[in-house]
């Protein structure tokens, strides 16, 4: 057992099988009768006496052990609860120590014990027969298992962030307590003279591998090539440094260097965990297996660059067409992105090449997602030298990834027949400090010109013919549509519907919802197999469920100054109603109010127009307007309403009260 357990030192039965009466547990006696070195009852904590099958306490002690080691007296333990025995049955009982934080290492403990009995007509206290279990006071031995995770050796660059060692850590033992793990000291121990320097590196970092939560780092190696450097638990990483008892973790040693660092210098780690347990300190030594090299600062730039083939095929005036596709790959032990700079293209034909001034634009793009990378317009030098096009955009490749670049090529209108293109292009670009460039890469494809037609018959219908919004409309395309130039079932239906969405689709009807109602005009663009388009645009006129408005007010004709109120009304045809609604009123004079029922003064006479609008919750707005006539205050004489006479019958000489009411 060790310092601050609670465990389990003896177990008693009480039979009571052959007896009629009920007997009562009324106290219990116990010391120590172990070998020599026997632990002395200050450095007992506590002692308590449990019944077996329930774990109900029938008594404790947690002071006044100081007979506790003798062989004559007993430390007696009084029961209060739980403590009966029934006739003819039988009761388990344990008894239970914990020991105090200062119980010295080595001492011993075996119990005996006695038990007293009472019950009507009897009190008989009764030595408890057979031997104890030995007990020994151990003392933690830290963590079982501190052992290197083998790493393969590898290269090193400038400004990386690397795994220098892994570490197995387990505690497995008898003990209850926890690892707490002080710090680390970690030393590069590579040959001397190439040793990477402190000063090359920028961090050293500590985390723990199941969940890469950070224990400690530094962001100055001193002593790193010396001593070590010493890497406590800071901040957050200090709840972090326990490995519970009997678990095992694996911990991650990263650094990451300085820039500028030179080739060929090594680092080699070895490592001391120190830690605690008990109270006890250990510091076991890990020297790490993997050796790591310093490599360059300049990439071998793409290890793969390869044109994908593409069919040769007829290409008519005016089209946009894939000309050529490179696929580009990074693979290599450097940290390095790589970073396309540009791309040489050019016609690699030696017969009837097309002119310069016959290709509108080329543009280079990446195959996922479309991104432009660059772009020329009248690319002079394409037949010849080569035009080179500027990629300063969606150029990067992340290290160790791969790309897809798609070349296009537009032809003018005035493009001649019989013409041919196969492109060959080298692609320039950067990785680390280095700048590369791939061979020349040529098609495969052969693109020959020829004059083509545009598709015919561009017209569709929809149904129903007068939709209303938040229906579906069908459009259809006309069944005459034909494309001159090739297939007509491989041609591209490219539908504006006037709101602002598209979808691009084949010869077959699409769907096509309108949230409000309004005028918008569809265009249906037919993009044959050749690259030639021709569109179509139709009018949809679609019915709205706008609200139908109306208000009034009071007084019909106000003065100056008067206030006025303004009643709306609204009538929805949508069902159930587009609500809530959003009203906007001004009053021609400058006002205006989002109330639904508002109140306003006019400060001038005159003849205003009033506008309500009313917007329900799919954006339709229904309007209404009036017009109100403000008059000046009119100077009209008093109206006279009362007159009392005080008092009615007055005598002579007597005063009389007159009051007027007007």
């Amino acid at each position: 057992m060790y310092r601050e357990q609670k465990f389990l030192a003896a177990r008693f039965e009480v039979n009571n099988l052959l007896v009629g009466a009920s007997r009562t547990v009324s106290r219990v006696d116990v010391r120590n009768r172990s070998d020599p070195i026997r632990l002395a009852g200050a450095y007992i904590a506590r002692i308590e006496v449990i019944r077996a099958r329930d774990g109900n306490r029938l008594g404790e002690r947690t002071s006044g052990f100081g007979n506790f080691p003798s062989d004559t007296l007993w430390v007696d333990i009084a029961t209060a609860s739980h403590n009966a025995v029934g006739a003819y049955s039988l009761e388990i009982y344990e008894i239970w120590i914990t020991l105090r934080s200062d119980a010295p290492t080595a001492h011993r403990l075996q119990l005996g014990a006695q038990v007293r009995l009472t019950g009507t007509g009897y009190d008989v206290t009764h030595l408890v027969r057979g031997t104890a279990p030995r007990f020994i006071i151990g003392e933690p031995q830290g963590l079982e298992q501190v052992v290197n995770s083998a790493l393969a050796d590898g290269r090193i660059f400038s400004g990386q962030r690397f795994l220098a060692q892994r570490i197995e850590v387990r505690d497995s033992d008898l003990d209850p307590y926890s690892v707490t793990i002080e710090s680390f000291v970690v030393q590069n121990v590579a040959d001397l003279g190439v040793r990477l320097a402190e000063t090359q590196i920028a961090r050293v970092e500590v985390r723990r591998a199941r969940d890469g939560v950070l224990l400690g780092e530094v962001t100055g190696a001193a002593g790193l090539n010396a001593g070590g450097v010493r890497i406590p638990p800071a901040g957050t990483a200090i709840r972090n440094n326990i490995v519970a008892d009997d678990t095992s973790e694996a911990i991650e040693i990263w650094i990451t260097l300085a820039p500028g660092v030179p080739h060929d210098r090594t680092a080699r780690l070895r490592t001391t965990v120190w830690h605690t347990e008990g109270g006890r300190l250990f510091q076991p030594v890990v020297p790490g297996n993997a050796t790591f090299t310093t490599g360059p600062e300049a990439g071998d730039g793409f290890e793969t660059a390869t044109p994908e083939t593409i069919p040769p095929r007829t290409v008519f005036q005016g089209v946009r067409f894939l000309a050529q596709r490179l696929a580009l790959g990074d693979n290599d032990a450097d940290p390095y992105d790589v970073t396309i700079t540009s791309l040489m293209i050019r016609n690699y034909v030696p017969d009837n090449p097309l002119a310069d001034h016959h290709v509108a634009r080329v543009e280079v793009r990446r195959r996922a997602d479309g991104a432009l990378l660059g772009e020329v317009t009248d690319p002079v030098g394409l037949s010849l030298a080569g035009v080179r096009v500027a990629t300063t955009a969606n150029n990067v490749v992340p290290d160790d990834t791969s790309v897809e670049l798609e070349i296009w090529v537009t032809l003018k209108d005035t493009t001649p027949t019989g013409r041919k293109l196969r492109l060959e292009s080298v692609v320039w670009h950067t990785e680390g400090t280095a700048t590369h460039q791939t061979s020349p890469h040529v098609g495969p494809a052969l693109f020959t010109t020829a004059i083509g037609h545009a598709p015919t018959g561009v017209d569709f219908t929809w149904t129903p013919t007068a939709p209303e919004a938040g229906v579906d409309v069908t459009f259809t395309p006309a069944a005459g549509i034909a494309d001159p130039s090739g297939d007509i079932a491989n041609a591209t239906f490219h539908w504006a519907f006037g709101d602002g969405r598209t979808i691009q689709t084949g010869p077959a009807p699409v769907r096509h919802t309108y949230a409000i109602g309004g005028t918008f005009p569809v265009t249906l663009t037919v993009t044959g197999e050749g690259g030639l388009a021709s569109a179509r645009t139709r009018p949809v006129v679609v019915i709205g469920k706008q609200p139908v408005v109306d208000f009034n007010f009071a007084p019909d004709t106000p003065s100056i100054g008067q206030e006025v109120a303004f009643t709306s009304q609204v009538t929805d045809p949508a069902t159930p109603p587009l609500t809530p609604y959003t009203y906007g009123w001004t009053f021609g004079d400058g006002g205006t109010s989002t109330d639904a029922n508002p109140r306003h003064t006019y400060a001038a006479a005159g003849t205003y127009t009033v506008v309500l609008s009313v917007t329900n919750a799919r954006g339709e707005t229904g309007t209404r307007e009036r017009t109100i006539t403000v008059v000046a205050v009119v100077n009209r004489p008093p109206i006279v309403t009362a007159l009392a006479v005080s008092p009615l019958a007055p005598e002579v000489g007597q005063k009389v009260t007159f009051t007027a009411t007007a």
